[in-house]
């Protein structure tokens, strides 16, 4: 098997350089058995996998309830049936207008990073269009999937909450509707605000639809009243030029505020 590129990757936890491991690191028969199945990855003080071309960089055991996400995932990708509203969901003409929404603020950047690229509308549009595609999700089979159609997207299994790249390293993040169903959102914000280069920006589309948690999220629980506001606050605060749209699914046209059934662009770049 070939070695897939880590260069663009780092240790989620410490964030130091990853590198394949050299042979011997356990007993040789445990050794021949693992590698079958799996290569070992090592960073200074860590030790992670890589199957079939992903580099696994997750630590469910220490996330209550990730294990049965990571399988809700899974299940989505080999059934095809999924039920969250992202870019898939929508009729083609709708997906096709507001991909090119995106694809409008990512003009001026040769790469982008998808988080959560679900079945990969994006992908499809960006295809053969000489841009360097990078794609993360919790779920390995959902990568795989992905990896089936666009083999030339490199992906990494790993947590929104915990981003496997160097700081200020990524100048265009996509994370179309993750965000609702992100376990710690204010995790996730800091790491974008962490690997985001300078002038970097980022991309989050919000469906408010009908099928996510209404849990408490520390106030940026966009279901509740002042929790875009909050969501907005954060960049803000660190001096982000920021832009929010609505657009209404089902009427398919740009509206003036939020409801059932609309979806929310928000474009926050960064000015230092």
């Amino acid at each position: 098997m070939n070695k897939v590129d880590l260069s663009w990757l780092c240790c989620p936890i410490c964030k130091t350089e990853l590198k394949y491991s050299t042979p011997g690191w356990m007993p040789d028969a445990e050794e021949a058995f693992l590698n079958e199945y799996y290569r070992p990855i090592q960073c200074r003080d860590h030790l992670w996998f890589e199957r079939d071309g992903i580099p696994e960089l997750i630590t469910p055991f220490d996330r209550p309830g990730a294990l049965e996400e990571i399988a809700r995932y899974d299940e989505i990708a080999l059934t095809g049936e999924h039920h969250y509203t992202g870019l898939a969901d929508s009729k083609p003409q709708v997906r096709a207008k507001l991909i090119r929404e995106i694809l409008l603020q990512a003009e001026d950047y040769d790469r982008y990073l998808n988080i959560g690229p679900g079945f990969g509308p994006l992908e499809d549009e960006t295809a053969n269009k000489g841009i360097k595609r990078y794609a993360l999700d919790e779920s390995s089979l959902m990568l795989k999937r992905l990896m089936k159609i666009h083999p030339d997207v490199k992906c990494v299994q790993a947590f929104a909450e915990a981003l496997p790249f160097r700081d200020r390293s990524q100048p265009l993040i996509i994370a179309d509707s993750v965000f609702q169903s992100v376990g710690d959102r204010l995790a996730f914000l800091e790491e974008i605000d962490r690997v985001l280069t300078t002038a970097g920006q980022v991309i989050i589309t919000i469906s408010y639809g009908w099928n996510y948690p209404r849990k408490d999220q520390g106030g940026f629980n966009i279901m509740e009243v002042g929790g875009l506001d909050h969501l907005c606050s954060f960049f803000r605060d660190r001096n982000y030029h920021l832009e929010v749209k609505f657009y209404n699914l089902l009427e398919e046209h740009w509206v003036d505020s939020k409801y059932e059934g609309t979806f929310l662009y928000l474009i926050a770049k960064k000015t230092r």
